[in-house]
C-alpha cells in the first residue's frame, strides 16, 4: 500500500522537537503500510513527512536510531492502551485481569506493532526491558499489578518478579500461537486468561 506524502510548510525556527515527532509519525505510517520495519528507508520516511532526507539526519543519526524512536513511541501507545483498560477496576485481581485482557486485545488489534515490540529480534534496535525506555515502564506496570495481588492476598508465596515473567510468557504465547497455529481450536481468549491466572496461583 503506498504511503501518502504530507504537504507541509516550513516550521518556524526553534520547533525542532515538533519536526522530530512528525518524522517518527511518518516512519510509523511507512511501517504500517508495509507490515513491518524491514522495508523502512529514510527516503520513504522523508516522502511521507514531506521533508528532505538531510532533515531527518539532523534528528536521527541513522535508520536504527529512527526505528528505536518508533519502538519507544509504540511502547507508550501500548502502555496507554493497558492503563485505560484498568480504569475503574474493583480490586487488584480485577486490575491485573483487565491488563491481561487488554494485552491480548492489543496484540490482536495491532499485530504489526505487537510483533515489533515483542517478537522481532532482528531489526537492529535495542529490544527488551531497558531502564529509561517506555518498554521498561510497561513491564514495571505489569510487575506492580502482580505485586498488588500479592499484597492483597490474591497471590500467595511466589516471587512476584518470577510470576510476572511467567504471566508475560503466557500472554505472549496466547498472542502469537493462535496466529501461527490457526488450525488448533483455541478457546476464547478471556477463558484462557482466567485459566492462566489461576494456574499461576492468582485468584479473586
Amino acid at each position: 500500500m503506498p504511503v501518502s506524502q504530507v504537504q507541509r510548510r516550513r516550521l518556524p525556527r526553534g520547533q525542532g522537537a515538533r519536526l522530530r515527532q512528525e518524522i517518527v509519525e511518518a516512519a510509523e505510517r511507512v511501517i504500517a503500510a508495509s507490515g513491518d520495519g524491514r522495508g523502512l528507508t529514510i527516503r520513504a520516511v522523508a516522502t511521507s513527512a514531506g521533508v528532505t532526507a538531510p532533515s531527518i539526519y539532523r534528528h536521527f543519526k541513522d535508520k536504527s536510531e529512527l526505528l528505536q524512536a518508533v519502538v519507544d513511541s509504540r511502547f507508550t501507545h501500548f502502555g496507554l492502551a493497558l492503563d485505560s483498560a484498568v480504569a475503574g477496576a474493583a480490586d487488584p485481581y480485577d486490575h491485573l485481569r483487565r491488563r491481561c485482557q487488554a494485552y491480548l486485545r492489543y496484540a490482536h488489534e495491532h499485530p504489526t506493532w505487537y510483533r515489533m515490540l515483542f517478537s522481532d529480534s532482528t531489526m537492529g534496535w535495542e529490544p527488551g526491558i531497558v531502564p529509561g525506555l517506555p518498554g521498561f515502564t510497561a513491564f514495571t506496570a505489569h510487575l506492580e499489578a502482580v505485586k498488588a495481588c500479592l499484597e492483597a492476598g490474591t497471590l500467595e508465596g511466589p516471587d512476584p518478579f518470577r510470576v510476572a515473567l511467567l504471566l508475560w510468557a503466557g500472554l505472549h504465547g496466547l498472542s502469537e500461537l493462535p496466529v501461527t497455529k490457526p488450525g488448533i481450536p483455541w478457546p476464547p481468549a478471556e477463558e484462557l486468561t482466567d485459566e492462566l491466572l489461576a494456574a499461576l496461583g492468582l485468584h479473586a
